[in-house]
């Protein structure tokens, strides 16, 4: 006789900058549950993680509030339920090296700012000027010569959002986007302008080592907030689809441990999230379908409309759903044990699979990350190498994870830590928007170079001080 429990989870606390991604948590083989967020007054401004970016009003605060999940008002309750400890939740953060602002920040404008009226000939040649700077950095990345780190832009702007809509691929012509996934979350939070990301030279030599056939099998990449580690690993995501790799991207590991819905595999006792585990299987799919039917491994996919609305109406789409879990775990040990396509794990937020969830079980017993099952999938720095490939992980300096706790790790890896935001990097930031750099010794020099001084090089507080000026 088999046993059926549902229960509905509340958010019992929120502290200010704090969120939860989208959905609950759920227990079940036969026993399952799901949360009922506070719903969010603009839909608008929310992004694919389920978040609600803080948006910045006249007044100067912030706003933040939860999105709500596809399952709500669709799960039984039988009057128990399971709590999220008060005030934890996930800690956004916008640690990019990119700017945004809509109006010029500091320095003298450069003559011929204005550029409105200049028509479609200028955004076609807009255009081919980020797919010339998008190849010249897989060419840079690859090795081969190039001229984009010359004097005269020796950090050339580059459009993530336009990659992310779509962008030829060099190899087959093939058309799609590169990022299904979404962008970082820092610049998926940007409100204040276009997410145009400099691309420093520390950079390209990681991109370089890292899809070179001689380089380390396994990158834990950190550093402090705001030095562009999230959109080191989206523009790495995007060089090696380009150049034919199949990638397993997470953007944030955030999402595994605290979004969805999960339940218990009573065989295993972990416990599985066929929400997240839909959301990555249809992202592989979309861009590598072609590659995972040439392994052989497409079946693992779910079919098209097989999503968590179709499995309410459907037995055999609903069971697809609730298997997708283990599907996921399939496909990423299929393209680890194969050499035809090189393969590369990647996941930001890395640190998040090892701090606390912050929910109980229906017994009020603390739910860990390692009884989850998607968590021990991408916890491949504790894995053996892949066939054929690499891992990249990514850690980051705002996820609320004890000091203590350490990621454990086995073999080869190469730990890399990225430098904060120089004054020259800042400096190419602004003159995006039509300024000159301030003449050497000036008062306005020194007052710049203090500014990034005391913020330690943190990307995203240097754009701010554009917008505020």
């Amino acid at each position: 006789m088999t046993t059926s429990l549902a229960i509905r989870a509340q958010p019992t606390g929120l502290r200010r900058g704090l969120g939860l991604g989208g959905g609950g948590l759920g227990l079940g083989g036969q026993r399952e549950f799901g949360s009922t967020p506070t719903p969010t007054p603009d839909a608008a401004a929310r992004n694919r993680f389920g978040y609600t970016a803080a948006r910045r009003n006249k007044e100067g605060t912030h706003s933040l509030s939860l999105s709500p999940s596809p399952w709500d008002g669709k799960r039984r309750s039988d009057g128990r339920s399971l709590h999220r400890r008060q005030g934890q939740g996930l800690g956004l953060t916008r640690g990019f090296a990119a700017s945004g602002a809509p109006e010029p920040p500091v320095g003298k404008k450069a003559k011929g700012g204005n550029t409105e009226g200049k028509g479609k000939a200028e955004k076609k040649a807009h255009a081919v000027s980020l797919q010339d700077v998008l190849g010249e950095v897989v060419e840079g990345a690859t090795g081969a010569k190039s001229k984009i780190f010359k004097a005269k832009n020796p950090y050339p702007p580059l459009n993530l959002e336009d990659i992310a809509q779509g962008a030829k691929r060099s190899k087959g012509g093939q058309q799609g986007s590169l990022l299904p996934e979404g962008l970082p979350k820092g610049l998926g939070m940007e409100l204040l302008g276009g997410p145009q990301v400099t691309c420093r030279p520390e950079m390209i030599s990681f991109l370089r080592d890292v899809l070179s056939e001689e380089g380390h099998r396994k990158y834990l990449v950190d550093g402090g907030k705001g030095t562009g580690k999230s959109i080191l690993l989206a523009l790495l995501v995007a060089v090696a689809r380009l150049n034919g790799w199949v990638v397993a991207y997470l953007p944030s590991a955030t999402r595994v441990v605290q979004g969805g819905r999960f339940r218990l595999d009573e065989q295993t006792g972990l416990w599985e999230n066929p929400d997240v585990a839909v959301e990555i299987l249809q992202n592989i799919g979309t861009a590598h379908g072609a590659q995972l039917e040439e392994l052989g491994l497409k079946h693992l996919l779910l079919a098209e409309g097989a999503d968590s609305e179709a499995a309410q109406g459907d037995g055999g789409d609903q069971q697809a759903e609730e298997d997708s879990t283990q599907k996921l775990v399939d496909l990423l040990t299929g393209l680890a044990s194969q050499d035809k396509y090189p393969f590369m794990v990647c996941a930001d937020d890395y640190n998040a699979l090892f701090g606390e969830t912050g929910y109980t079980d229906y017994s009020d017993r603390p739910l860990s990350p390692h009884d989850m099952k998607l968590v021990c999938a991408f916890r491949w720095l504790e894995r053996p190498e892949v066939k054929r490939g690499v891992v990249v992980a990514a850690s980051s300096a705002t996820v609320p994870v004890r000091k203590t706790v350490k990621i454990p790790e086995t073999g080869d890896v190469s730990h890399v830590s990225l430098n904060p935001i120089s004054y020259e990097e800042a400096c190419a930031m602004w003159s995006k928007h039509g300024l000159e750099q301030p003449k050497q010794r000036s008062k306005e020099e020194q007052v710049l170079r203090n500014f990034v001084l005391g913020v330690n090089g943190d990307g995203h507080a240097i754009r701010d001080y554009s917008a505020m000026l």
